[in-house]
């Protein structure tokens, strides 16, 4: 695969061309035993341990994806990706985890990678949710959707005009009970 020119084409060649900036050096991937990952508790939240159960529950290698840490001599420390990790714990058949590892200069340099990770890059938003679980089959999102649909409403994110409802979440929750 070729990567994609990160300059949008609208802005090519003109003077209105955006100013990026790099602000750090590309990571480097490696598979690293679960055992070796660390976290460091001085910046890092807690683990919510109903999040790591359901992980390890239905464990899933796309939905892992890549952890992401720090490196501070030898040692990694995770700050995005700890929530896997602990639920690999809970799996014998997961010995190593892929992880992109980058050097860092110290640990302020660290924590505004955890702090630019989980701010900047945003969640998926309830519409994005509720489509895709229409496509993967959720039951009660369907069901949702159809009731929707029966009634004429539409999820406000959905941005179609007149009736909307933007409580689609607790409606698809009311749904599996």
């Amino acid at each position: 695969l070729q990567a994609e020119d990160p300059l949008p084409r609208a802005h090519k060649g003109t003077a209105a061309r955006p100013s990026f900036a790099v602000t750090d050096k590309p990571g480097e991937l490696r598979w690293i035993d679960k055992n070796q990952l660390l976290r460091d508790p001085a910046y890092q939240r807690d683990p919510v341990p109903r999040k790591v159960e359901r992980i390890a529950a239905r464990w899933s290698w796309m939905a892992c994806g890549v952890l992401q840490a720090a490196l501070r001599g030898k040692k990694a420390y995770i700050y995005n990706g700890w929530h896997r990790r602990e639920a690999a714990m809970r799996r014998a058949e997961i010995t190593n985890l892929p992880v992109i590892c980058f050097r860092v200069a110290n640990l302020t340099e660290e924590a505004h990678g955890f702090l630019t990770t989980n701010t900047e890059i945003t969640a998926m938003s309830a519409v994005a949710k509720f489509k895709a679980a229409i496509i993967t089959g959720d039951v009660a999102t369907i069901r949702a959707k159809q009731l929707l649909d029966a009634t004429g409403y539409a999820h406000t994110a959905m941005l179609r005009a007149g009736r909307s409802i933007s409580a689609v979440a607790r409606l698809v929750e009311a749904l599996k009970i």
